[in-house]
């Protein structure tokens, strides 16, 4: 009887000793199929990253440079100021430390030679056709207006180009004169045969009637070497195959670099030659590129990098 009694005992055991085998896997395997949990630092690092909702700046776009219509219409501010004795427009200091590319049309008429008295032309070699191009900078030695417009800019130099025709934003040759037009009695007979007019290029207009220039100052204790004084920028280029004797349409000055302004903050300054005339302008700028280039095309023939 008391052996019946153990076996009994130490089945009991044995079944209570699988139930909690079976328990312990059926817990085991519930564990494993539950998804962990993060870590502190995944936990801590996710919700920085949800807080944090700083903006991130923006990387800035670089300003085009500036053209002939804007130089211009900075110019036109200052003079319009200046001649009605206002202080100078402070929407124009925007323009200082800005770059700036403008072109400047010449030979319109065909080719010429150094006796024309032009700032620029061109002209073919008639035996080999080799083009020449030449341009030559202003060099502003007038100093009782240059230093009352300059102000307290100091200088011993100053040296660039007239913008010609600043009336037009247009960097292409002017267009041909056309012929008066008819008078009302132009058909009647005359004793006296009249040539006819023909049209042709607009007459060069002198040094003195323009308003409207783009230069650079030259510190006294500044590198010599950077101005050009009275060489010309010239370039000779062999003449291609097939190329036209004649270029009608001209060439252009391409003038690059940077608005420096006075040291008041203005990029343009005005001197106000009289009531009844044009104040004189000068845009302070300093160059870093002179090119000749075909409008044709826009391909560059030669240029000079400072």
């Amino acid at each position: 009887m008391g052996d019946d009694r153990n076996n009994m005992a130490r089945l009991g055991w044995a079944v209570a000793a699988f139930l909690a085998i079976v328990l312990a896997g059926v817990v085991v395997t519930t564990t494993m199929d539950r998804p962990s949990a993060p870590p502190a630092e995944d936990a801590a690092l996710a919700d920085n990253q949800l807080a944090d909702t700083t903006p991130v700046p923006a990387i800035p776009v670089p300003l085009a440079p500036l053209d002939r219509a804007q130089l211009l219409q900075a110019a036109t501010a200052a003079a319009d100021a200046v001649a009605a004795g206002l202080a100078l427009p402070e929407q124009n200091e925007a323009l200082v430390g800005r770059t700036f590319v403008i072109r400047l049309p010449f030979g319109c008429g065909g080719p010429e030679g150094e006796d024309s008295g032009e700032w620029a032309y061109w002209s073919r070699n008639p035996k080999s056709g080799a083009l020449k191009l030449v341009a030559k900078p202003h060099i502003w030695d007038e100093p009782d207006w240059v230093r009352a417009l300059a102000g307290e800019l100091r200088f011993d130099a100053v040296e660039g180009f007239w913008i010609r025709r600043p009336w037009t934003s247009s960097e292409r040759c002017a267009p041909a004169l056309q012929p008066a037009p008819e008078t009302a009695d132009a058909g009647a007979e005359s004793d006296v045969d009249e040539a006819p007019e023909v049209a042709g290029p607009p007459p060069p207009v002198p040094v003195e009637s323009q308003t409207v220039g783009i230069a650079q100052f030259f510190a006294p204790e500044g590198r010599r070497t950077l101005r050009r004084g009275t060489r010309p920028y010239s370039a000779t280029v062999k003449a291609r195959p097939g190329t036209p004797p004649t270029k009608p349409q001209g060439y252009r000055l391409v003038l690059s670099g940077r608005i420096t302004g006075y040291p008041d903050g203005q990029p343009v300054h005005c001197w106000n030659r009289g009531a009844g005339i044009r104040p004189v302008c000068l845009v302070a700028v300093e160059f870093s590129r002179v090119a000749f280039e075909d409008p044709a095309d826009g391909s560059i023939i030669s240029e000079w990098v400072s």
